[in-house]
């Protein structure tokens, strides 16, 4: 397959609005629903709502949080908090998801349309903005994704011309991606290179054509240096971990589709493929009949090639460029870690746009046969009509939780306990981060939170950290509370559970440390009995030796277990 940049306009109206109208409809549900299911957005509101509240006492004592604006993967939340000022900051973080929902269709239609190649290989990009990513809240890569693949024809474009305007042009285009997300400004970086080798080398206009590569490289390099100061540490000393080869193959569907069932990511993943397989037959064929037809319109007899090894494998570089970024891309996805200082899911970053390029490749430059429209078309209805009761569940669980939510006071700490059982499965996404978004309406500090991110745009102050508590509840999940000691500083706590027997037990198990006070669905609110600490106190470590709410709930199971068995074996005695 050749990537050309001839620019070809769509055979019709229809498909020219194809990938928009598709766009629009995969974003649709994002629109209708109270809520998204979407694990990390509540934590990512909350980063808003503190934005939008700051310095307002009412929410938080002065010198609790600060500032840290200037990092990577802050342009979701800066969009958003100046949303904020228009609208609640949960409309505010739905209309930039939507937004870039749509955004990455179009997108991906203006990338085919500077290839010279049909639009409804964009229809194929479904995955990217209604799957993996989306149902995990990785809200950054959303708009990475949508930066990239609008940014990617003016890289191309600059490149080719190698002047100190285009030079600048990219640097402009890298700053932007620096704050969509640092991954994708990572990937930009090397596609830069890339294309600046598949020109002619000269001194000028290859030092032109790195430059932007050589500022992408510096500003890295000087914000790793800077950043350093903002991570904990055990964000620097965290083990980075690699997964096997195979393990990532297997994951292939689920890193592109979400965590459905096996049946519905197989069938979506063959679905898909079976789409692109059928446009690249159609490219195949027209430049199999463009070869003959010039073949046998040429009289001229064949001339001897006069270029050199080296150009010869520069213009084969050259019009397969773009087929040489996704298989890089791809390369990435089995190469890299699976986490590296605290941040997860390093590797599953660089299949998406990986995927996005090959479906735009893959399209013909002609509108392909009907065949291959019909699957293409049901890829983006197929995947929004499968996430619908998704959004259904996420839209009843977060009425459920705005309930308990109303019940907390403004500038209040807030834990969260989730002893959900693994017999639910439901779910593709997670609500146990929903209470982090109580800090976005209600203020004060939550035991759920990324103002510890050494990213984030706002930062609680390290003096005022309670490191013990975020590492323990990392390592062994919110079940880790101890309440005897957590609520010395947790006035209110928010407990899930989708199982009312373990809600029952949490009753129980929160005496006398805590009072019940509400339930809602799956959540239930307690209030502390202790004498609560200001929310600017110093970490106090719990002892080790302290029982957590996960072994008081467990207690009191194996205590109601051991009374039915009694009971059942008591039981003919006293029929007697």
């Amino acid at each position: 397959m050749t990537d050309t940049s001839r620019a070809v306009q769509p055979t019709s109206r229809v498909e020219r609005f194809t990938p928009l109208v598709a766009g629009l409809l995969i974003a649709a549900p994002t629109f209708i629903a109270h809520y998204l299911p979407m694990t990390d957005l509540p934590m990512h509101e909350g980063i808003v709502g503190l934005m939008r509240h700051f310095g307002d006492p009412a929410y938080m004592p002065e010198g609790l949080y600060a500032w840290n604006l200037g990092h990577p993967n802050q342009l979701f939340h800066m969009v958003a908090w100046l949303l904020s000022y228009a609208v609640p900051t949960s409309w505010a973080v739905r209309i930039v998801v939507a937004v870039t929902q749509v955004l990455i269709f179009v997108g991906g239609a203006r990338l085919a349309k500077h290839l010279g190649r049909s639009p409804w290989g964009a229809l194929l990009l479904a995955p990217l903005a209604l799957g993996f990513t989306y149902y995990w809240g990785l809200v950054a890569n959303l708009v990475g994704y949508a930066a990239f693949l609008l940014a990617l024809p003016k890289i191309d474009i600059s490149t080719k011309q190698a002047t100190l305007r285009s030079a600048a042009a990219i640097c402009v285009i890298l700053v932007v991606l620096f704050f969509a997300h640092e991954a994708i400004f990572m990937v930009a970086t090397g596609v830069i290179v890339l294309f600046a080798l598949c020109h002619p080398l000269s001194w000028k206009k290859t030092t032109l054509r790195l430059l932007p590569a050589a500022f992408a490289t510096a500003l890295a390099v000087g914000h790793q240096i800077y950043a350093l100061r903002f991570f904990t540490k055990g964000q620097i000393n965290a083990m980075t971990m690699f997964l096997p080869f195979a393990s990532k193959l297997r994951s292939f569907p689920n890193v592109l589709f979400g965590s459905h069932d096996l049946p519905a990511q197989i069938i979506l993943l063959g679905l898909s493929l079976a789409t692109m397989t059928a446009l690249v037959v159609v490219r195949l064929q027209a430049w199999r009949a463009g070869r003959t037809a010039r073949a046998e319109g040429s009289s001229m007899p064949p001339v001897a090639p006069t270029l050199s090894t080296f150009m010869r494998v520069q213009g084969v570089l050259h019009r397969h460029r773009f087929a040489a970024v996704g298989v890089c891309l791809l390369a990435c996805y089995f190469v890299f870690p699976y986490n590296w200082r605290g941040a997860t899911l390093i590797h599953e970053r660089f299949l998406g746009p990986a995927w996005a390029i090959f479906a735009i490749i893959s399209a013909p430059s002609s509108s392909p046969p009907r065949i291959a429209r019909l699957l293409a078309a049901v890829v983006p209805v197929g995947m929004m009509l499968l996430s619908w009761p998704q959004f259904v569940d996420a839209d009843q669980t977060y009425r459920h939780l705005d309930n308990i939510i109303a019940h907390v006071p403004k500038g209040r700490a807030v834990a969260l306990v989730v002893l959900d059982r693994v017999l639910y499965r439901t779910r593709v996404y997670s609500a146990s981060a929903g209470p982090a978004r109580v800090v976005a309406t209600r203020g004060g500090r939550a035991g759920l939170s990324l103002t510890i991110s050494p990213i984030s745009p706002v930062q609680i102050r390290p003096e005022y950290r309670w490191d013990e508590y975020d590492v323990r509840t990392f390592l062994g999940g919110s079940r880790a509370m101890k309440p005897t000691h957590d609520l010395n500083r947790f006035e209110w706590v928010i407990a899930q559970s989708r199982d009312p027997a373990v809600r029952h037990l949490l009753v129980e198990a929160f005496k006398p440390d805590a009072s019940f006070v509400a339930e809602s669905g799956e959540w239930v609110l307690f209030h502390s009995n202790h004498k609560i600490v200001p929310l600017l106190s110093p970490d106090d470590p719990a002892p080790k030796e302290m029982e957590t709410i996960f072994e008081r709930v467990a207690y009191l199971a194996q205590r109601e277990l051991n009374a039915e068995k009694a009971r059942e074996i008591t039981a003919p005695e006293d029929s007697k």
